[in-house]
């Protein structure tokens, strides 16, 4: 073979490999799989579940933006803080190996899961880049008992699937799952919250908070259960919700184009301000769509019942002295909170909150659709304060039923069962096939209409014909909140969770009241025990 011919065929390889290395990225061409155990070795290859590395520190000096971390069964006390970055169309991906059964447990004294570096640590404005933890996934894990925050989201292009959180700092103002990834329309947020669990302790179970743009909450379940606060004194105690957007003004820039999604989501009892709300601060929300979300037994304690259906309670409280579900108001705050107004069934405990309660915000073209509120403490629906220049926002097939029925004593001029009331809904742009128990007003039946249909799921803002039911966390709700260790261990003393099912409970009160049908959805559960 001639030398020319040689070095023709060497500029042609070395043509060949630059163009793949162009077009073809690194995922497609060489993402690896990575392992970690709590049992494993730093000095191991970490390329198979024979050889795994220990720490998570060792993993970010190796993984490469494609490249997948599989977390060994196992409780992992360290904490999961990936000090790196994956880029668009090749995120890094931290997986349980097996769903549910890689645990991150920060014992109260650290954190669990970190997402990118805490905004307070950097310089930064809405544009600013998060320094790492950008382009994330994180799938399939449990974290418990945080120090802080159980997971916490600071960075852009994260995905959070088929993860569940239970009990952050009890004392200060921290929850289960926590967004702050700033933002603006052309720097997005762009994180999404997928089939996650957040529930035990906390001042909030999932909030999505000061962030911009695109945040998507999908098919989550919250069931808050304490919080003492007595770090994090509030006007009302205890102030505590289930499931907020919460787009604070910041930086003195307004809140515009929030263009997040919360679809199909379930608050399911106890906490003692809302159950899934869109508050508080003054300024503007707009572009968000809250589509087929549910809140059941908001101020209320579940009571399991054999068989069903669901039985909700008033969760126990006094004024004086003050205390809640057994939880007396903090000692330090006595001098700086009131307890919390139980007894205005029109402010607290509701289980769909609009707009601040005080200050005015300007809300504009946000739809609320297919929204199931039932066996709430007080309204199924409250609509705050609203301020000049609100426009567009739309309330379509609506079931609010059976709620006002924890307050005590009720408010005058309040009847019981009370589920919205006239003024609430005249704050709409558009009013659409609702279904509601009794008004404020007193009368039976103001809006008569079929209500909502909570049966197939929402995707991206658009209801796809497939089923929601069985809820898609299922087994592993129904396997931990059974486990001492995770939900009850700061949970309610003597309240069973063991025998609980989300899709027993939660769409059996839907098809009670024609929101949706379980009956195949029984036999999908039943079919697999019987032929076990």
């Amino acid at each position: 073979m001639s030398r020319t011919r040689i070095i023709s065929k060497t500029i042609l390889f070395v043509i060949v490999v630059t163009f793949a290395s162009l077009f073809f990225p690194r995922s497609a061409q060489s993402a690896q799989s990575y392992y970690v155990s709590p049992t494993g070795l730093d000095s191991n290859l970490g390329t198979a579940t024979s050889n795994p590395w220990k720490t998570f520190a060792k993993a970010w000096t190796v993984l490469q933006p494609g490249d997948t971390l599989y977390l060994m069964d196992g409780e992992y006390k360290q904490v999961l803080e990936p000090t790196i970055s994956g880029t668009s169309g090749n995120p890094i991906t931290i997986k349980a190996l097996n769903d549910g059964k890689a645990i991150i447990n920060g014992e109260g004294v650290r954190s669990a899961v970190v997402i990118g570096k805490i905004w307070d640590l950097v310089v930064h404005t809405r544009d600013t880049t998060n320094p790492y933890g950008n382009y994330i996934n994180v799938e399939g894990i449990v974290a418990k008992n945080s120090n802080m925050d159980v997971y916490q989201i600071y960075s852009r292009n994260v995905n959070l699937r088929r993860c569940s959180g239970y009990n952050a700092n009890t004392h200060d103002n921290y929850h289960v799952i926590t967004i702050w990834s700033l933002g603006t329309p052309a720097n997005p947020a762009n994180v999404l919250v997928e089939d996650c669990v957040a529930a035990g302790s906390g001042r909030k179970m999932i909030v999505a908070y000061d962030t911009y743009v695109n945040v998507v909450l999908r098919r989550n379940f919250v069931a808050w259960q304490t919080w003492q606060g007595d770090l994090f004194c509030q006007p009302r105690w205890p102030q505590t919700d289930g499931i907020e957007l919460y787009p604070a003004a910041h930086e003195d820039q307004p809140d515009v184009l929030n263009n997040s999604i919360f679809e199909n989501n379930i608050n399911f009892g106890l906490t003692a301000n809302t159950g899934i709300d869109m508050s508080p601060n003054p300024g503007m929300r707009a572009g968000n769509k809250f589509l087929g979300n549910i809140s059941l037994g908001t101020g209320m304690r579940w009571e399991p019942t054999d068989p069903d259906p669901v039985k909700f309670v008033p969760a126990p409280i006094t004024m004086t002295p003050c205390s809640y579900n057994g939880v007396a108001m903090p000692a330090s705050c006595a001098t700086q909170s009131q307890c919390n107004a139980f007894g205005n069934s029109t402010t607290y405990r509701g289980g769909m909150v609009v707009g601040a309660l005080s200050s005015p915000q300007i809300l504009k073209n946000n739809l609320f659709q297919d929204t199931f509120s039932a066996y709430n403490g007080s309204l199924g629906l409250v609509a705050g304060a609203w301020g000049t220049g609100t426009t567009n926002n739309r309330l379509i097939n609506a079931t609010m039923v059976n709620n006002d029925i924890g307050a005590a004593p009720l408010p005058v001029g309040v009847p019981a069962g009370t589920d919205t009331t006239l003024a609430d809904l005249n704050r709409f742009s558009l009013v659409q096939n609702l279904r509601i128990g009794k008004m404020l007003t007193g009368e039976s039946n103001p809006a008569p209409g079929n209500g909502a249909t909570v049966q197939y799921r929402y995707v991206d803002g658009v209801l796809t014909n497939q089923p929601l039911w069985p809820w898609p966390m299922e087994e592993r709700i129904r396997r931990e909140f059974a486990d001492p260790t995770l939900f009850q261990v700061d949970g309610i003393q003597g309240h069973v969770w063991s025998n609980f099912s989300v899709t027993n409970s939660v769409c059996g009160i839907l098809a009670q009241h024609g929101a949706a049908n379980c009956a195949m959805t029984y036999w999908k559960i039943l079919l697999p025990l019987i032929l076990r």
